[in-house]
């Protein structure tokens, strides 16, 4: 077992909704490249200097963005105080406002993603979301002898718990 079908979004209201997307399969890479040309506004929620890195990469092609990262992020790990907040200011103006000590509260609209709701109440329009760290969704094996947490058990040889299951990459865990 190497992949799973979908991703387990977190578990907000609207987190269903088209315009949704993980950043760990290929299919919702392209399928998030398709309406690029029709978006004006990304949200971002990423703890990870990668969730940066694509903030950066959708202003060099002219969207608006939005980058969401919690308390546990790479940020306020590696720098504090000035250095901190000049960092901010430097990302801030290369285009991407940055939401800090905050998460997606919930994703507004009806069918269609058309605006979050982060933790301090604020509301931004967006027609993209964007969660950068998504778990496997392993309801597929939910009743199986397979023993789980988040990801599948496994041992330094990649056995899972069924003789002849092997589980390697995102879906496993030592």
């Amino acid at each position: 077992i190497t992949d799973t079908p979908e991703n387990r979004f977190p578990s907000i209201k609207g987190a269903t909704k088209t315009g949704v997307f993980g950043y760990k399969k290929l299919k919702d890479i392209d399928q998030m490249l398709s309406v690029l040309p029709v978006v004006d506004t990304i949200a971002i929620q990423s703890d990870s200097f990668a969730g940066l890195q694509a903030a950066a990469a959708f202003t060099l092609r002219g969207k608006e963005v939005i980058f969401i990262a919690s308390s546990d992020n790479f940020l306020t790990a590696y720098f504090e105080g000035d250095v901190l907040h000049w960092l901010i200011s430097r990302i801030e103006s290369a285009g991407v406002q940055v939401m800090l000590n905050n998460s997606i509260t919930e994703i507004l609209g009806e069918k269609d993603a058309r605006a979050v709701r982060i933790k301090t109440g604020k509301v931004f329009s967006v027609q993209v979301i964007l969660f950068m760290e998504t778990d496997e969704d392993l309801r597929l094996f939910s009743g199986s002898e397979l023993q789980m947490n988040k990801k599948i058990n496994v041992d330094a040889r990649f056995r899972s718990s069924v003789d002849s299951i092997f589980a390697l990459d995102q879906v496993c865990s030592p």
